[in-house]
């Protein structure tokens, strides 16, 4: 049974400014995948920006730890 983290193959910030996150993923995690993005955003929308790639990164996977207590 894998989590969500699994999935995730890049976190990055964007030219926008926005987060980008790639995942692989198979179709009958897509569901599952979209929910935990919206949890995600609920957690790092506060932050404004991030001083670097891996502040992302750290702060996604603290996030998603949150979810998974859950």
């Amino acid at each position: 049974n894998r989590r969500v983290k699994d999935y995730i193959t890049s976190i990055r910030t964007g030219k926008d400014g926005k987060i980008k996150i790639s995942l692989s993923t198979r179709k009958e995690m897509r569901s599952k995948i979209l929910k935990a993005n919206g949890k995600i955003r609920k957690y790092t929308k506060n932050k404004l920006s991030f001083p670097n790639d891996d502040a992302l990164r750290k702060s996604v996977y603290l996030a998603i730890t949150e979810i998974e207590k859950k």
